[in-house]
């Protein structure tokens, strides 16, 4: 009975595990194939999170630092489409003459532009930027009766230029993408993803702080501890993440070991290159008091909002001392009070 308890409590644990697995992804590999060294660091790391204020399991371990003062913050993170986006594509090309090679590149980015203009691009959301013009040299071998001379001469230009193409919706990007490759134009420089009202989401995360705060403050005085309403300092900070500084990669793979002898037959491996995956790694929301719209299916962009109030505790007053009562004793032999 114990033999069958012992298989069925393996079996379920087995099971846990590979469905965790799934859920986690591919990602893990990188956690399994840590060598020492990173161990180390992690641990490290770890350590200093002790530090900080966290244990190993994530839990906040709180600290009373005055006895005179308490620090009240609050975090806010807002995550929010962008109103549009700016792609930047460059275009190279070569060619024999400064003429040629502008005029080719040009054949190359109108055809591209008169795609873009039946997707619904305007004048406006196009800009060409010049980036540059510079002659290119090839290597010439002059051969001499007893020696070779290795000469520079010019064989041409090359010419770059950048193409902003601002548009609204994300999933447009693809389309562009596609076009684009048919006028050879592949390398997609960088997207920028636009806000145009950012003053209103500082304003609404500034409210809701605030709001946080207050319910700070209201669950202290239920605690019974005073907070002066005077004498209260106040500090801010706020930061953006952007959808291209948050991406992050790994490589998800498992190769054969075998095991071999060093010698003069043993077989050479010959290794492949590994592929190298992307993800869009957003902001966590574990350590932020208020979130506003926080179900993100696309990347966003990310505003962190954080207030910080300095209250002082208010104490009681102690009694006033008695003023003391001066007697006197009389040659008749009776006590008076000395007057005040």
């Amino acid at each position: 009975m114990q033999k069958t308890f012992f298989l069925a409590c393996f079996a379920l644990s087995l099971s846990l595990h590979d469905l965790c697995a799934q859920a986690k992804g591919n990602v893990n590999y990188n956690e399994a194939n840590m060598n020492r060294r990173s161990k180390q660091e992690y641990q490290q790391n770890a350590n200093l999170n002790n530090i900080g204020g966290l244990t190993d399991a994530g839990a906040p371990v709180a600290t009373i630092m005055s006895n005179d003062f308490v620090d009240i913050d609050a975090s806010v993170l807002f995550n929010t489409k962008p109103d549009h986006l700016v792609a930047i594509f460059n275009v190279v090309q070569l060619g024999e003459t400064a003429s040629e090679v502008n005029r080719i590149a040009n054949d190359r980015i109108n055809g591209f532009w008169g795609e873009l203009q039946k997707m619904g691009v305007k004048q406006e959301q196009l800009f060409i930027d010049m980036v540059s013009l510079i002659p290119v040299y090839e290597v010439e071998v002059e051969k001499k009766l007893f020696s070779k001379n290795y000469n520079e001469v010019p064989k041409g230009f090359e010419l770059q230029k950048n193409l902003h193409i601002s548009f609204a919706d994300e999933r447009k990007l693809n389309e562009i993408l596609t076009t684009a490759s048919q006028f050879e134009i592949y390398d997609i420089v960088r997207v920028d993803y636009i806000v145009n009202d950012s003053k209103k989401i500082y304003a609404q995360m500034q409210d809701e702080a605030a709001a946080v705060i207050a319910g700070k403050l209201e669950r202290y005085k239920k605690m019974g501890i005073n907070i002066s309403p005077n004498n209260r300092t106040v500090a801010e900070n706020s930061t953006i993440f952007y959808p291209t500084d948050r991406y992050k990669s790994y490589q998800a793979f498992s190769s054969t070991s075998l095991d071999m002898k060093k010698s003069a037959n043993a077989p050479k491996i010959q290794q492949v290159r590994k592929p190298m995956s992307y993800y869009y790694n957003k902001v966590s929301e574990a350590t932020f008091d208020a979130v506003v719209n926080p179900h993100v299916l696309e990347p966003v962009v990310q505003y962190a909002y954080t207030l910080k109030m300095r209250c002082f505790i208010e104490r009681a007053l102690p009694a006033p001392a008695k003023e003391k009562e001066v007697w006197i004793l009389t040659p008749a032999g009776e006590l008076k009070l000395m007057p005040k």
